[in-house]
């Protein structure tokens, strides 16, 4: 398939196999193509808004020892702090007065907070009103619980590569599938998920890049953080070749792609390799910006990579700056909590509803049941109808997973109820006159059913047909005088 059409499939289906990300990747002719392309879904499912959060670093201290981090605990170099609860509580504080609706906690990994005192900075900092983002590495499922029980709202968990190799490799001591265990736990417990990767680790390939943004999918994670690898001299891999902007960006805007309603920032590490890395970012795919909202020069201790930016600005000054930059390129600050708006149609492949009708491949199936649902239409005239056009658009607002599907109806049945249900869509339409109206009556109980809603019927193919018997039923009954 050419790369064109890769990115045309990758827009409408939001779906791709490991190939064929592979091929995004790896060729830049097309990258204007695609960055425009994770623009038209951004705008589509997530809007114009950005959701801004601030961020606070409260503490560089670490006990792991990753190869490409400058937090890692073996580096001697580096000037440590914690910050005092009462003063992170301040920090968001002032965030919450500046107009912020989501504070990121975020710090090195470890026990250098107890869990009573990260309980009563959670606590204090929800009575704020504002939503919450920890950022605090590997926990036991118990702790996520307790800090989950406490206010906290998101949790980012960044994996970083998902080739457990090249995981265990970068990552000295750390056990790969513990921090998979870290994140089913935390998507399990009720968390919004974020998690991320690095662009150009030494040894990182494009295939194990396509991985990554499968593997994001798979999770169903919220959020996704991408950024490229950025050498720190005082660290093993100081010498070593960093990531790009540009394979970042394309990362980026392909996860974007497949996963079309989650929340993506624009990362700072990427204004460190461009000037406009954010504000391209955000026209490539990216809803999010994380501006820092510590104080001092905490700013610039929290030194990941080197040339990390605004490290010696205010938070009043980073606020204002990053609103008219936004503004610049004509978007604009959310004032909401920024939750992840989950799209009721997610995957084209994984839907009941497929965007467009392959008439060649279905035509013999849909005529046979064209009679039994009663459209009474020449089926391949219809497809070209305003109706058909209207019951694309209203489908794609039916949370109704392929995957349900799969597990009711049998595997020689699945094509023939995929076109059942399109059909039945349009006589709905076709009775109640417009998708909303049919909406309304899918939702309302189904008394004759032992009070199943109707759209709970229409996940079985049993259920299905009840729906186009009633559908019928109420089309006889309009049409008697």
């Amino acid at each position: 398939m050419a790369v064109i059409d890769i990115i045309k499939k990758a827009e409408t289906k939001h779906d791709l196999t490991r190939q064929e990300i592979v091929e995004l990747l790896k060729t830049d002719e097309h990258d204007a193509e695609l960055f425009a392309a994770a623009d038209r879904v951004r705008k589509q499912f997530v809007g114009d808004e950005v959701h801004l959060r601030g961020l606070i670093e409260f503490t560089n201290c670490c006990s792991q020892n990753c190869l490409y981090c400058g937090l890692r605990q073996d580096n001697v170099k580096l000037e440590r702090y914690r910050l005092e609860p009462e003063t992170i509580i301040e920090f968001a504080s002032k965030a919450a007065s500046d107009g912020y609706k989501t504070v990121v906690l975020q710090a090195g990994e470890g026990e250098f907070y107890s869990r009573e005192e990260m309980l009563q900075i959670i606590k204090s900092i929800k009575a704020l009103d504002v939503a919450i983002t920890l950022s605090i590495g590997e926990k036991t499922r118990e702790e996520y619980q307790a800090y989950r029980d406490a206010g906290a709202d998101r949790y980012l968990l960044r994996i970083e590569t998902t080739d457990k190799k090249l995981y265990e490799k970068m990552s000295p001591g750390m056990i790969f599938e513990n921090r998979v265990r870290c994140l089913h736990d935390l998507k399990e417990l009720g968390y919004e998920l974020g998690t991320g990767c690095l662009v150009g680790l030494p040894g990182q390939t494009m295939e194990s890049l396509a991985d990554d943004i499968l593997f994001f999918k798979e999770l169903g994670a919220d959020m996704i953080g991408v950024g490229p690898f950025i050498p720190n001299s005082d660290t093993p891999l100081g010498d070593a070749t960093g990531g790009t902007f540009e394979l970042s960006l394309k990362v980026m805007a392909i996860t974007r792609l497949l996963m079309p309603d989650i929340n993506i920032p624009a990362t700072t590490a990427m204004e460190a390799l461009n000037e406009n890395g954010r504000m391209l970012g955000l026209q490539s795919g990216a809803n999010v910006i994380m501006p820092n909202v510590t104080e001092g020069d905490y700013r610039r201790l929290y030194a990941l990579y080197p040339g990390k930016i605004c490290v010696g600005d205010t938070p009043a000054h980073c606020r204002s700056c990053v609103t008219a930059k936004i503004e610049d390129i004509g978007r604009s600050v959310s004032q909401g909590y920024g939750y992840r708006k989950k799209a009721a149609v997610r995957s084209m492949a994984k839907t009941v509803i497929n965007r467009k009708l392959e008439i060649m491949q279905d035509i013999a199936d849909v005529v046979a049941m064209n009679k039994e649902i009663g459209l009474g239409q020449d089926i391949a005239a219809l497809v070209e109808t305003e109706k058909y056009k209207q019951c694309e658009d209203f489908a794609t607002k039916m949370n109704m997973e392929l995957t349900v599907i799969e597990q009711k109806v049998p595997d020689e049945a699945k094509r023939a109820y995929r076109i059942r249900f399109k059909l039945a869509m349009m006589k709905g339409i076709e009775v109640f006159g417009e998708p909303s109206l049919f909406l309304q009556w899918i939702d309302k109980q189904a008394d004759a059913f032992g009070g199943e809603a109707w759209r709970c019927l229409i996940t079985s193919a049993e259920g299905l047909q009840k729906v186009i018997d009633e559908l019928g039923r109420i089309s006889e009954s309009n049409s008697q005088p």
